[in-house]
């Protein structure tokens, strides 16, 4: 099963996050979100965007477990690249609306943060890493 899935039809766009337990920002879920905006990005028929999760909290950050294993440099690149496709995101030139329900970290707020403030909407909990 994908991490992340993203469908058009009839003007909308649903990319829905489906990583359990926590919906963390894996690399699959990123290279989905990649692929989903470049779509988005040369469409001219997408109305609105709608960003979910599946389960009961929207999302916990990134999964860097796996960036043990990567070189410093492979772990710039790949942070920039998640940078770069949540900016692609939030300059998309439609609504995005977020139906983040449940637990929303820090990092995950970001993309929350892209929704257009007119037609997001969020219920749960809002915290952050203290540091």
């Amino acid at each position: 099963m994908s991490q992340l899935t993203y469908t058009h039809v009839d003007g909308i766009a649903t990319i829905t996050i489906d990583n359990p337990p926590q919906n963390r920002m894996s690399f699959e879920v990123l290279d989905g979100l990649r692929d989903a905006v470049r779509d988005l990005s040369g469409r001219n028929d997408t109305r609105v965007v709608l960003i979910r999760a599946e389960g009961p909290d929207f999302g916990f950050g990134a999964d860097i477990a796996p960036w043990l294993d990567l070189s410093e440099e492979e772990v710039a690149v790949r942070l920039r690249d998640a940078i770069e496709q949540t900016n692609a995101l939030e300059d998309l030139p439609v609504p995005i609306v977020g139906a983040a329900c449940g637990n929303i970290v820090e990092s995950r707020r970001r993309i929350c943060d892209g929704v257009d403030n007119t037609h997001g909407f969020l219920s749960g909990w809002w915290c952050a890493h203290a540091t």
